[in-house]
C-alpha cells in the first residue's frame, strides 16, 4: 500500500467520529522545507480559514509492521484535536496585510533544495540560502504555529517583496529573540565531566539560534546581529549551518579548511540531520574587515 492510500483510508476513518461530524476532512500532500513532500489531514470546522493540519507519515511504517491500525491512528489524531486550545484571532486574509503586520516574520532556508517552494513563494535570496516569509498566530512554549506567505497571497494584499521583508526585519527579532552560548557550555549540560573533557577540543565554538529554537539559523540576519557576532570571537569568523534550527560560530584562526568543513557538513547532514531541517552543505565566512559575508 502507498503513503498516499494509508493517509486516505486513515483519512475515511477520522470521518466516522464524532469528533468530525460537521468538519471538512481532507488529505493531501503537501510540499515543506527542501522540498520534502508530506502527508497531511486537515481538518476544518464550518468556515473557518485556518484549520489543523496533522501529519501521517510518522504513522505510515507501524501501520505496515502491523504495530497500529487505521482506526487507532484516526483515533489519536481526534485525541490532538481535542486537545487543541481554541484561540480568537482573525485569519480573514481579505482584510489586507494591515491585521497582520506585527505577525509578518521571516526564516532561512535552502535555495538549493527548495526549488519549487520558491517558484511559488516571495523571497529574497542571501548567500546560495533564500529568505521566505511566515504570518505568525501563535508563538508559546507549546509550539510555533504560522501560515507561509505565498505569491497569491502577497498579491492579494497588494504589496512587495521589499515591504514584507521591511516588516519580517523588524518582528523577527522581537518574536523570536536570538540567543547565543559557547558549545562548551551547552555540553558541559549535557554531559558528566568526563565525557565533556573529552568532547571539548575548541572551547571557542559558539551556537547561535533563538529562544523556541525553531528556524533558529535565521538569527544570523538580524541587525546588528554581525557586529555582536565580531565583537564576541574577536575578529572574522566561520557560520556553520547544523540545521535550519541553529548555527555553529567559530572563530578564524588564520588556518584554511573551509573544504575540510564541507565536508564534514555534508557528512553530518546525510547521516543526523532530517531532510527537512538541513539548511547548507557548506560554511560560509565573515570577513570582519571587509562586513560581509563569502563562501
Amino acid at each position: 500500500m502507498s503513503k498516499y492510500e494509508f493517509m486516505k483510508l486513515v483519512e475515511e476513518s477520522i470521518k466516522t467520529k464524532d469528533e468530525a461530524v460537521g468538519c471538512e476532512v481532507c488529505g493531501r500532500t503537501y510540499i515543506k522545507n527542501n522540498d520534502v513532500l508530506r502527508y497531511g489531514i486537515s481538518i476544518r470546522k464550518g468556515r473557518e480559514k485556518i484549520s489543523p493540519t496533522f501529519y501521517v507519515d510518522r504513522y505510515y511504517d507501524d501501520y505496515r509492521r502491523k504495530k497500529i491500525t487505521v482506526d487507532e491512528i484516526a483515533k489519536e489524531i481526534v485525541k490532538q484535536l481535542r486537545s487543541i486550545k481554541k484561540r480568537e484571532f482573525d485569519c480573514d486574509f481579505d482584510s489586507g496585510v494591515g491585521n497582520y503586520g506585527t505577525g509578518i516574520a521571516y526564516r532561512l532556508i535552502s535555495a538549493q533544495k527548495n526549488k519549487k517552494l520558491l517558484s511559488e513563494t516571495p523571497h529574497i535570496p542571501f548567500l546560495d540560502m533564500a529568505m521566505v516569509f511566515t504570518i505568525v498566530f501563535n508563538n508559546t512554549d507549546a509550539g510555533v504555529e504560522t501560515v507561509r506567505i505565498n505569491n497569491s497571497l502577497m498579491e492579494s494584499w497588494d504589496i512587495s517583496t521589499k515591504e514584507l521583508y521591511d516588516l519580517a526585519k523588524s518582528n523577527t527579532p522581537r518574536l523570536f529573540p536570538y540567543r547565543i552560548e559557547s558549545l562548551a557550555s551547552v555540553m558541559k549540560k549535557c554531559f558528566d565531566e568526563e565525557i565533556f573533557d573529552d568532547c571539548i577540543s575548541n572551547p571557542d565554538i559558539f551556537i547561535l539560534t533563538n529562544d523556541q529554537g525553531v528556524y533558529g539559523a535565521t538569527t544570523i540576519l538580524y541587525p546588528g546581529m554581525t557586529e555582536k557576532i565580531t565583537s564576541l570571537v574577536g575578529g572574522s569568523y566561520y557560520v556553520i549551518p547544523s540545521s535550519v534550527h541553529e548555527v555553529l560560530i567559530m572563530p578564524d584562526t588564520g588556518d584554511s579548511f573551509s573544504e575540510e568543513l564541507n565536508d564534514t557538513i555534508r557528512l553530518i547532514n546525510n547521516e543526523h540531520v532530517l531532510d527537512e531541517e538541513v539548511l547548507s552543505d557548506r560554511a560560509y565566512f565573515y570577513d570582519a574587515s571587509e562586513k560581509r559575508f563569502k563562501i
